[in-house]
């Protein structure tokens, strides 16, 4: 899973990785860790933007004929946008 910020709170993963999402009405954990290569982290946009078009809105990202151009995903990245990435502990008995 992915996502992305231009706040500070992602600060906190860097002690703190641990945490608690709710998904679907579900709570589930995982480790949320931030993209620090670029290149890996404008792809992490780039498949945000895929997958979910209206994610561009609130992240800031200027839209060309439909699309997110690379230079806009790189420019974000450079500037004050944050990637991350959550990777979700394997579900068990109690949080099934």
């Amino acid at each position: 899973m992915w996502l992305s910020t231009d706040s500070v709170w992602w600060q906190n993963l860097l002690d703190h990785p641990r945490v608690q999402l709710r998904l679907r009405g579900r709570t589930v954990e995982g480790e949320a860790r931030v993209i620090e290569d670029e290149s890996d982290a404008v792809r992490a946009l780039r498949r945000l933007v895929k997958v979910i078009p209206s994610y561009s809105r609130p992240a800031h990202l200027e839209r060309t004929d439909g699309r997110v151009p690379d230079d806009e995903l790189v420019r974000a990245v450079r500037g004050d946008r944050t990637c991350i990435r959550v990777v979700l502990d394997p579900p068990t008995k109690e949080n099934d």
